[in-house]
């Protein structure tokens, strides 16, 4: 019997994708993938408060 297990985690890939995405359709800028993501739809005001408490926690 073989055992298989990743050498990396799930975390350490979602990063890196999340990294090559941002650098290939937004140009390495968050902020232009924030803004994109923010004009899809409207957000409530509880969503309004919540990512501004995890810019603040950023800062």
């Amino acid at each position: 019997m073989q055992l298989y297990r990743a050498l990396i985690s799930r975390e350490e890939v979602q990063a890196a994708e999340t990294d090559e995405l941002i650098d290939r359709i937004y140009d390495g800028s968050v902020d232009k993938l924030f803004a994109a993501l923010l004009g899809r739809k409207k957000l409530s005001s509880e969503q309004i408060e919540r990512l501004k408490q995890l810019v603040d926690v950023l800062e």
